[in-house]
This record gives structure tokens, sequence and C-alpha cells, in this order.
């Protein structure tokens, strides 16, 4: 990532200090994937740099790499990186084979930034083979991706925000819940409380009194209707 950092910045030098120790590190751990990257990566800085021919060597075994791991995606990315670097070099029948192939793959796996370079450097290839049909076609298909990303990452952005909304509205819904429950608690505490309060202030009445039932049967009596009935009050 440092090496990254560097590469955009513009300090080639640093960018494949750091990237050739990341490759080293990767081929220690026998990291396929790291290596894979990290020759990617020293490919772009050789590539950046001008020295063409070392960052083709680079991206060829890179992509011999991805091709075990059979990283389909990392294929169609790479492929892309080696027709751009033949077209620089001047070898367009070798870049619109690569270019190609790299757009097959990307179609495949829906890769759609790796597809919109393809279109545009297939437009480029047919520029300078003078085939100005299938120029037009793919500066057309490289304007109509640009539009379908955009689409695309707007339909992620409603998605993430639906899916933001629901969270957010079921969180309040367990929020109003918990308060509900906590209030019930409170109400059934109060309950209590003030039917134990009623309770005591009945039982030590010295008047007599009772509740009965729609058959006319006590459920319940306090002390003094017990002593005028001269009963128990479980009897």
């Amino acid at each position: 990532n440092i090496g990254s950092i560097y590469n955009n910045l513009g300090d080639m030098d640093k960018a494949l200090e750091y990237h050739t120790l990341s490759l080293k590190f990767s081929e220690e751990a026998d990291s396929k994937a790291g290596i894979a990257k990290s020759l990617n990566n020293v490919a772009s800085d050789y590539r950046k740099n001008g020295k063409l021919k070392d960052a083709l060597k680079y991206y060829e075994r890179s992509l011999i790499l991805k091709q075990e791991l059979e990283d389909k995606p990392g294929i169609a990315n790479t492929l892309k990186n080696i027709g751009f670097t033949h077209f620089k070099l001047g070898n367009f029948l070798d870049a619109r084979e690569a270019a190609e192939k790299a757009m097959k793959i990307a179609e495949e796996t829906g890769a759609g930034i790796v597809l919109k370079d393809c279109y545009e450097l297939l437009g480029e290839i047919f520029v300078e083979e003078k085939d100005f049909q299938n120029v037009i076609k793919y500066y057309r298909l490289h304007n109509t991706s640009d539009e379908k990303l955009f689409n695309e990452d707007l339909r992620k952005r409603i998605i993430e925000i639906e899916n933001r909304f629901v969270l957010e509205k079921k969180e309040r819904e367990a929020e109003q819940l918990a308060i509900q429950k906590e209030d019930l608690q409170k109400l059934n505490f109060s309950l209590q409380r003030s039917e134990e309060k009623y309770r005591t202030l009945i039982e030590n009445l010295h008047e007599g009194m009772g509740q009965v039932d729609e058959n006319e049967y006590f459920t319940f009596a306090n002390q003094a209707a017990s002593e005028i009935f001269g009963i128990s009050k479980d009897e």
C-alpha cells in the first residue's frame, strides 16, 4: 500500500522499492496471490516510469500465477494491463489480442471498470489501425459503460440506504418495545404496590369487609369480618 501511494504521487523509485520488498516477502511466504499482486504492482511502476519491456515481463509473470489461481477478475485486469503496455510499445496486434481476451472475461465476470478500460483501449487501437467503424463502436460502448457504472453505483447506494433505513427502523422498534416492556414492568409494580396498600388498609379496618363472587361465595374477607362471623379467614 505504501508503494501504491508513492506510485500515485509519482515517486516511482520509492514505489518500486516498496513493491519489490512486498514481492520478496510474498515469495518468502509462498503466497501465490500475494506474489501475483506484487508482480502486478512492480509492473505498474515500470510502466509508469517508461520501462515498458520490464513492465511487460512482470505483467506476464503475474498473469501466469493468476491463471493458476483461476482468478478471473485478476486475469482480466492483468490482460488489460498487458494490452495497454503492448499499445504503448506499438505492438497493436498483441495489444488487441490481450484487450479482446480481457474484455471477454470482464463481460463474463461483470468486471465493469475493466470492461470500460478495454473499450477505451480497443478504440485507441482501432484508431491506429484506421478501422474507424470499430473506433466508433468501442467509443460508444465506452461512453455507455460510464452511464452503466454510474447507474450501478446509484443502485448500490439506493440499496445501502434502504438497508440502513430497515436497520434503523428495527432498532427504533426494538427501543420502543424495550420502553413499553419497562413501562409495563413499572405499571405492574405500581399495581402490586397499590394492591398491597389497599389490602393492608382493608385488613386493618375495624369494620367487617369482604368480597363475594357471582355465586355469593366469599373470595376475600378481612380480619374484622372473620371475627363477626366467628369463623377463620380460610373458612
